[in-house]
C-alpha cells in the first residue's frame, strides 16, 4: 500500500513539473458587444463581437452566421426589430460544403433596410426545444441606414 501510494505522488510531482513554466499568460481584452437591455447573458453565453453594418433604405442585407443543426442549435432573434427601420426578408440554413456528418454550416438572415437611422439586430444561438439552458451565442449587428 505504501509502495502505491509512493509511486502516486511521484508520478503527481512529475506530472506538474511537465506541465509547463510558471509564467501566466498575458490576459487579452475580450471584444466589447453592444446587447439588448432585454438580452441576458450567463457564463454559458459568449457575446460575440458585433458586426457593423451599412445600408441604404430599400436595400436588403445579409448576416452569415456558423450554425450546426446536427446540435439542435439554431440562431433566433433575441428582441423585436425595430420595424420603422429594419423588417426581417427570411433566413435560411445553407449546408456545408463538403457533406461530412455532424459538420457545420451557416443561417442567413436577410433584413430589408426601411428608413434613414441606427438600430441594433440581436440573434441569439440555442437549442429553441430547452428552454432551461441560456444562449450559447449571441450576435449583434450595429446597422446604419442611410
Amino acid at each position: 500500500m505504501r509502495l502505491l501510494l509512493s509511486v502516486l505522488i511521484l508520478a503527481a510531482g512529475l506530472m506538474s513539473a511537465c506541465s509547463g513554466s510558471d509564467e501566466r499568460p498575458s490576459p487579452t481584452a475580450a471584444p466589447t458587444t453592444t446587447l439588448a437591455p432585454t438580452a441576458t447573458l450567463s457564463p454559458q453565453t459568449t457575446a460575440l463581437p458585433s458586426i457593423a453594418v451599412q445600408a441604404k433604405a430599400g436595400e436588403n442585407f445579409t448576416a452569415r452566421l456558423d450554425s450546426n443543426r446536427t446540435t439542435g442549435y439554431s440562431w433566433r432573434l433575441a428582441r423585436p426589430l425595430d420595424e420603422r427601420l429594419v423588417k426581417l426578408a427570411g433566413s435560411v440554413y445553407e449546408a456545408p460544403a463538403a457533406p461530412l456528418p455532424g459538420a457545420g454550416g451557416k443561417e442567413a438572415w436577410t433584413f430589408t433596410a426601411l428608413a434613414k437611422g441606427r438600430t441594433n439586430i440581436v440573434l441569439e444561438y440555442l437549442r429553441p426545444f430547452d428552454q432551461a439552458t441560456p444562449p450559447a451565442r449571441m450576435q449583434t449587428l450595429e446597422v446604419v441606414i442611410e
